[in-house]
């Protein structure tokens, strides 16, 4: 039987360089309006794609519905991965207008 061997030391190390990646941000230096930075609004097209998914996707379960089912959505995905990735790191979607639909939707 092979046995682990235990490193001794296994605590991170300290990191003491500056970190200049878009998603290494603080409150100050997302400026004067930082939520702003973060944001992204929904467009017109986005919103309506929203609303077909919904009335297209109303009788299925939320597990059976796929991005094939919300190919309208396939530019703002894109977005928000690229926020997500080379971006903040964080994005706040905004746009969403809740009076328009039900809990359940």
């Amino acid at each position: 039987m092979e046995t682990l061997s235990v490193q001794a030391n296994l605590a991170t190390p300290i990191h003491r360089e500056p970190i200049r990646d878009a998603a290494a941000w603080t409150n100050a230096s997302l400026g004067e309006d930082p939520k702003a930075r973060l944001a992204r609004r929904l467009r017109p097209a986005e919103l309506a794609a929203i609303d077909d998914l919904l009335e297209r996707t109303r009788d299925r379960a939320p597990w059976d519905i796929t991005a094939r089912d919300a190919a309208g959505l396939a530019e703002l995905a894109g977005d928000i991965r690229s926020i997500l990735t080379h971006g903040t790191g964080m994005v706040v979607i905004q746009g969403i207008d809740r009076s328009r639909t039900s809990k359940d939707e």
